[in-house]
């Protein structure tokens, strides 16, 4: 049942990025411009560590610290439900450890949290044989996560990315502290900061990078890739 949602989701993407990558040059410039109005140097660290993309109708939340990657979730917003789900070695990983036990072996390694409109957290799985199955329901956030919620972290984020119109957010701390913005997969948006701090061994291919683009506003690059960014 997952599964096929999953690739209905993922066939509704693909019409989604063609209509996507067929903006003008003055609707890019222009939403470069909107971003540019809702993210500064107040809120840009929202996206420090945080990376973003699309997989169908569902986004894909990655949390990395120091080169790491500490948590990622496939999250989905539906009319009556918000959902996310994550494999096996996230469950009592250290950004979002779940409070409710799991036997793992039972199960396929994919692990669902649904929350309905009353705020009642589900979770689900698929057992080794390929069934769908509940493993618990009627939990409050609380139940499940105690005080750190990731619910409210990859809403707060999805909403933040719904404002501002992107296809996909991207950071690499190994390569400096700039965070890039693509308002389509041919079109880039990056934030670089007034101490721009690159790793030396790539500072001479970002320089040149960023020197093929214009300044949209004060710390902001806008350019379009020769090669498109692979999505979806």
């Amino acid at each position: 049942m997952r599964t096929l949602k999953i690739i209905s989701l993922i066939s509704i993407f693909y019409v989604a990025v063609a209509c996507n990558s067929k903006l003008s040059h003055q609707e890019i410039s222009d939403k470069a411009k909107k971003i540019t109005q809702v993210i500064n140097e107040k809120n840009i660290d929202v996206f420090h560590n945080w990376q973003f993309e699309y997989r169908g109708k569902g986004e894909i939340w990655t949390k990395s610290i120091n080169d790491r990657t500490n948590f990622t979730a496939y999250y989905f917003k539906e009319k009556d439900s918000t959902s996310f789900m994550i494999f096996s070695r996230d469950l009592k990983g250290s950004e979002y450890p779940c409070l409710v036990e799991i036997d793992t072996s039972q199960y396929q390694s994919n692990f669902w949290f649904t929350k309905t409109e009353n705020g009642q957290i589900e979770i689900s799985s698929t057992k080794k044989d390929g069934t769908d199955t509940i493993i618990g329901k009627n939990y409050s956030e609380k139940d499940v996560f105690g005080e750190n919620n990731p619910f409210n972290e990859l809403n707060k984020l999805s909403n933040l990315k719904d404002e501002i119109g992107v296809v996909s957010i991207y950071n690499n701390q190994r390569l400096g502290d700039f965070t890039q913005f693509y308002i389509t997969y041919e079109d880039v948006l990056t934030y670089i900061p007034d101490n721009l701090n690159l790793n030396p061994k790539y500072k001479d291919f970002w320089l040149g990078n960023f020197q093929t683009g214009k300044t949209i506003n004060k710390n902001w690059n806008l350019r379009h890739l020769e090669n498109p960014k692979q999505g979806g």
